[in-house]
């Protein structure tokens, strides 16, 4: 979707992990006209999904395209 001149935002829980995707996806190819940025949230948190929401209402007006990706935790 970047490659595409699409804006994308991310949704993560480790802000370390973020930071770090944000910085790989914007020295991508990508075309100027295209965007990315990153807000934290936690699904184990209602508050944070809830703070996370109120950013995205703030950053866009829509959303055509959404995709949920979430990873299996790990057992130990």
């Amino acid at each position: 979707m970047l490659a595409r001149g699409g804006r994308v935002i991310l949704l993560c829980r480790n802000e370390e992990k973020m930071s770090k995707a944000v910085q790989e996806l914007r020295a991508s190819s990508a075309p100027s006209d295209a965007s990315v940025e990153g807000f934290l949230m936690d699904l184990k948190s209602f508050e944070s999904v809830r703070n996370a929401a109120d950013k995205v209402r703030q950053a866009v007006n829509h959303i055509d395209i959404l995709i949920l990706n979430a990873g299996k935790p790990k057992l130990t």
